[in-house]
This record gives C-alpha cells, structure tokens and sequence, in this order.
C-alpha cells in the first residue's frame, strides 16, 4: 500500500492506479564506462576552501585549470532530449565537475548560454536551470531490480531512495534567487514532495545543503557550486543515504546521479540536456523516442566516489602538480565552529579582527570588511590552543 500511495503522488493521479510488473531485461542495461563521472576524495583542511557567498568558485577547482585529465563530463547539442535544436555551443552547455570529504560531496557545475532567461511565476524547470538527481543506489543496483527500486517503473524512474534538485540562475541577477526545488520521497507521509520549494536558508539549516550562484567575467558563463552532505545523498534525508557512505565513499564508492540544464529562450521553448542518454529519470523521455521509452532507456548514470590513492593531491601530484600551493586557504580554518579543522584540531570558534584590534562582525557566514582589507583570523582549537592568520577579505 505505501509504494501504491508513493506512485500515485509521484505520477500525479487521482483514484486507482494499475501498476505492471516489468521484467529487467527490458532495459537496455548497457554498461558504459562514459557515464560514470569520478569524484575526487579532498585532503583533511582543503575542504575549508569552499566557501559561499564569496562571489567566486572555491580554489580547488583550479586544479581542472592545471591538470587537464582530471574527470568532468559535459553536455552540449548532442545530449538534448527535448525542446528546440541548440543554434551553436553558445546556445546551452554544461560541465560538471566533483569532489567530496568525508563531510559531503561538491559540485561545479559551469553553464553557457548566450540568454539568461528568467520566468518568475514559472516553475524551476521552466527557468535556466540545473538539475540534480541522485540515489542512493548505483545504476546496477537500481537496474538489477527495477521493480523494487522505481515507483513507477513502466513510466519513471523514480524510487523511495532518489531525489531532484532544480536551481534557476535568476535572469540578468542570480541574487534574486532565494530558493529552489527539493523534490524526494518522504517515509512519514509516504509520497513525493513535488515542487517543494526550500529556501537557501532552511537548506543550510535542516540539510546542511549549500549552493552559491556565480556570475563570470565573461556573460555568457555562470556557475553554480553546491555541497550536498551524505545525508541527503538519496532519498528521505538522513533514513538511507548516510550509513552507506558515512566514511567518505569507503563502503560503498558508486552511487547513482543524473544531471541536466533546462534552456528557455522564450515561451514554451525550452531546450533541455540530458546526461545520460539525453533523458532523466523523472520525464523518461528524449527527442523522438518511442512512448515505451520508459522501459528502454537507462537514465542513471553513476558517481564513483575515488579512493585515497585516487585523491585530488595525488592525482595531481602524479604529474608533478601540488595543488596546496593553488590557494592558502588548505588547512585553514572555515566560518563552520566543529566541522572545521587547523592544523589537525576542530575549530570550536572563530573570531575576525581589523589589525588595529576592532572585532568585526559575521553575517550570514560572512566578515563585514571590504574587499581586499587584511583582516585577523582567530581560531580556537578542541585542544585548547588558539591559532591566528592573515587573510585577504574577498
């Protein structure tokens, strides 16, 4: 009865719903190595790097900058599933890009598209948007048992342990946005909460999700950074997802993902892309597909969550590049009192002085200095020490 009720919220009926067993090999369960993206495992203190509401992608990012063999997978004209055919790679692209800590995962994902285009009363799919969808299963998993892992497997690809994220960049300001679509399965009320808008805010405070909206030098390029912790990796916050990969990806490294971008360039007109097989997992469907796409097209791809020997220093370091020297913020401390570390001890608070001694506020995580001032970072440290540093207010 409870995966009955979950289907009927997920598919939007009313009343009665039949519901056909399917057998797996109606997938095309193909195994392709191309769809599966690597996420590489930070060192202890480079995760203090990332940081939001600094205007700027974090610094470890940088490291794609210098090491040009590092993972990232990309979606142009050739992953569109639906919507008007892209004019040139201005029109709509994609990359994303990965990393994670034993706190949680970060993307990067960087957009172009030649017309920001916002529609305020619309929904997030009907604005320039990301979307995210994750699991807490991998592909083959999901796959090898459709029928326990979909609500609705003849018609989507959704499942108790998925969720779905969308975030509009906001037209000409991406300040303007303030929240975004949360959408996963919920064990209390036992359906999908779709459209469920969450604010910034609430989602830093009840899931500990963050995500900043950049805008680039060049107009045509936007960014968005986000760190999703392992409790929301999945399904239900913190019922699933958390012990599978509560280690930083050691007990189980592949879970699955899918991701897109929605292009609107003008009413009733949006192009979407699609990794993989240029459909998702919530409209299972792709330009021209036959309407029983549903059972014969895999939409999950996977994230592989890369070992120690794999991590982002060592990768790096195999060719000679040593990304601590990309930013001094490795080991340094963050705006987070017990999550942070300096020098090997949590941080249990942190303080900002100019240097003639003025204590300075913090504001949504932020230090009120202007930008370029030299300020005094004080930390205090579990074991009792007090560490301090120089930093550049950005």
């Amino acid at each position: 009865m409870k995966r009955i009720l979950a289907a009927m919220a997920l598919a939007g009926l009313v009343g009665s719903v039949c519901v056909t067993a399917r057998d797996a090999s109606q997938y095309l369960r193909t195994v392709d190595p191309t769809k599966t993206i690597s996420s590489y495992m930070l060192s202890p203190g480079e995760d203090s790097c990332f940081r939001i509401g600094d205007g700027v992608a974090s610094k470890f990012w940088d490291a794609w900058d210098l090491n040009t063999d590092l993972n990232k997978a990309t979606l142009d004209a050739s992953s569109l599933s639906r919507g008007p055919r892209l004019t040139s790679a201005a029109d709509a692209g994609l990359t994303i890009q990965s990393v994670y800590s034993t706190d949680g995962v970060y993307f990067l994902f960087t957009v172009a598209d030649d017309d920001w285009v916002t529609n305020v009363g619309g929904l997030d799919y009907e604005n320039d948007a990301v979307e995210l969808y994750l699991s807490d299963m991998s592909a083959t998993q999901m796959y090898a048992n459709i029928n326990a892992a979909f609500l609705l497997p003849n018609y989507q690809q959704m499942g108790e342990g998925t969720s779905q994220m969308q975030i509009r960049f906001g037209g000409a300001e991406p300040t303007s946005v303030t929240a975004f679509n949360f959408n996963k399965y919920d064990d209390l009320l036992m359906q999908f909460a779709l459209n469920n808008k969450v604010t910034f805010t609430d989602a830093l405070t009840n899931y500990k999700i963050q995500v900043e909206l950049i805008k680039k030098p060049d107009p045509g390029t936007r960014q968005q950074e986000w760190f999703i912790p392992w409790t929301c990796f999945g399904g239900d916050v913190g019922s699933r997802s958390s012990y599978r990969v509560a280690q930083g990806g050691n007990s189980t490294t592949t879970l699955g993902l899918c991701f897109g971008y929605n292009d609107v360039d003008g009413a009733d007109s949006t192009s979407a892309l699609r990794w993989r097989n240029q459909a998702d997992p919530f409209t299972v469907d792709a330009e021209g597909a036959p309407s029983d796409i549903a059972t014969t097209v895999d939409t999950w791809g996977d994230i592989s969550f890369l070992e120690k020997g794999s991590s982002l220093d060592a990768v790096c370091a195999a060719k000679g590049i040593n990304i601590s020297l990309l930013s001094d913020c490795v080991n340094s401390v963050k705006f987070f009192p017990g999550r942070s570390v300096f020098m090997g001890s949590k941080v249990v608070g942190t303080s900002y002085y100019t240097l003639s001694g003025q204590k300075l506020a913090v504001v949504n995580n932020q230090v009120m200095a202007a930008k370029n001032t030299i300020i005094l970072e004080r930390a205090v440290l579990a074991n009792g020490s007090i560490a301090s540093r120089k930093i550049t207010a950005r």
